[in-house]
């Protein structure tokens, strides 16, 4: 069925998809796979073609409603998130001594562990209270307003 709303609904499907697809890891799963490693240049393609993808936006009129999507993908890139990009902030941040130190003191010594020991105390603790009836009579200190 033709979208005739939208005579580029094709061509900006196809951009939101690359985008996406530059974005994430996909592409080095493949060349890790298949060739035992991703070339040095791959990231340099991923972030070649990000920003590509952004200047098109603001050349093509019905790319615009993309603009925001593309903006948002090229930030999470950049960060150090997606696409074998290593020189973004969290890698930064990941290989600096305060970081290096506070894991290496930490008694478990992978953040994801302490977000789970973290978050799974708290929703017990939730689970506990509001299963249970004690946030209907307010004992519960998690509901406890002051």
């Amino acid at each position: 069925m033709e979208n005739s709303a939208n005579p580029h609904h094709q061509i900006v499907l196809a951009i939101s998809w690359t985008a996406m697809l530059l974005t994430s890891s996909l592409a080095l799963i493949i060349w890790r796979e298949l060739a035992s490693g991703e070339p040095y240049w791959w990231a340099w393609v991923h972030a070649s073609g990000l920003v590509v993808l952004l200047v098109l936006t603001f050349f093509q009129a019905y790319l615009k409603p993309l603009r925001s999507f593309i903006l948002i993908l090229f930030t999470i890139f950049f960060l150090g998130f997606g696409g074998g990009w290593q020189w973004g902030f969290i890698p930064f941040v990941r290989a600096s001594p305060a970081w290096m130190n506070w894991e290496s003191e930490a008694p478990c010594n992978s953040l994801r562990h302490r977000c789970i020991r973290f978050f799974g105390a708290q929703f017990s603790s939730f689970v506990e209270c509001f299963c249970s009836g004690a946030a209907a009579d307010s004992s519960c200190p998690v509901y406890r307003s002051n």
